[in-house]
């Protein structure tokens, strides 16, 4: 390779992909991931800060996020949509059973 070469080699790099950061949220506004992929479902954008903190505790309410008392429960529950695990062992992933537990999160707003 001839120094010719190195630098258009150097030169086609393609310009770096904008970075964004998303909460994803299911239908009762309770977080499911913050990421950085596009996905498909609900999700509203966030600052770095908020993705760093990845806070469990927030609820997303008309678009926006809300922050949770500390004393909100979490609970597994029976779903239409989420993880699909054993029929008799919610730890033991399955994707070939029809049993989907998703969280849900009982609280108050701050």
């Amino acid at each position: 390779m001839n120094e010719q070469e190195f630098w258009k080699i150097l030169m086609d790099v393609p310009p770096p992909q904008p970075v964004f950061f998303r909460l994803y949220y299911n239908q009762d506004g309770s977080p499911l991931h913050y990421t950085m992929e596009d996905l498909p479902g609900n999700w509203v954008e966030i600052d770095r800060e908020t993705y760093v903190a990845a806070d469990p505790w927030v609820k997303v309410v008309d678009g926006k996020i809300k922050k949770l008392n500390r004393l909100s429960v979490q609970k597994l529950v029976l779903s239409n949509q989420g993880t699909s695990c054993h029929p008799n062992n919610v730890a033991v992933i399955d994707a070939s059973s029809n049993t989907t537990w998703s969280k849900q999160i009982y609280g108050f707003e701050d």
